[in-house]
Order: structure tokens, then C-alpha cells, then sequence
């Protein structure tokens, strides 16, 4: 993309990470990443089939209300602590389905319905 607009690559996904958060933050919505580095498929499944069953969403979907965005990403995480998750940039190290469930239930979904 940088190349066609004669950008540096650096630029572009800075600022298009930057815009992201932009309208994350005004939107009030609650941004959801699962890292990809050392996460099992068996693993990334049980997660995502707990995020679907409370937010009905999947990766890289936004909750029909707008409140919850789910992507898959590489986060720079070592894999040793895997599997990584961050909420709005708050990360999670080594979580479990459950786990995953406890924080939807409990945490940032308090206020919120998918």
C-alpha cells in the first residue's frame, strides 16, 4: 500500500493502526485481539467458539450493536506465554477458554450487551 502512494509502509500501518484506535476510542467500542504467535489451533478454536458464544462475533466482526470488535492479530508476543488476548490494548497472557469467558462475563462486558 505505502508503495503506490509513495509512503513509507511504517507510515501507513501507523497510521492506519492510529485511525483504528481513533475510532475505537470514540466509538466506545471494546476491541478484542486473540495473538496469533503460539496459539494452538485446538487452543484458538475453544477461544473463539467462547467469544462467539457470549458476543456473537468471530474475527473481524464488529457485535451488531458496535460495542465489541474481535480480530485476530500478531501482537510481538513470545509464543512461551501463549495464548495472548488484549482488550483494548490490556493484554492477557496465557489465557484459557475460561478464562476468556471470566473476563467477558466479568470484566469489560459489565456495562454492555453484544
Amino acid at each position: 500500500m505505502g508503495s503506490l502512494t509513495h509512503l513509507n509502509s511504517a507510515v501507513v500501518n501507523g497510521s492506519a493502526r492510529a485511525i483504528g484506535l481513533a475510532r475505537v476510542i470514540l466509538a466506545g467500542m471494546t476491541r478484542i485481539e486473540l495473538c496469533t504467535e503460539g496459539l494452538e489451533p485446538r487452543v484458538r478454536e475453544e477461544i473463539l467458539d467462547v467469544i462467539y458464544e457470549e458476543l456473537h462475533i468471530s474475527p473481524g466482526e464488529v457485535s451488531s450493536n458496535g460495542n465489541f470488535e474481535l480480530d485476530l492479530v500478531s501482537c510481538g508476543e513470545s509464543a512461551e506465554n501463549a495464548p495472548h488476548l488484549r482488550i483494548d490494548g490490556l493484554p492477557f497472557a496465557r489465557v484459557t477458554a475460561e478464562r476468556v469467558r471470566e473476563l467477558v462475563r466479568g470484566g469489560f462486558r459489565r456495562n454492555s450487551q453484544p
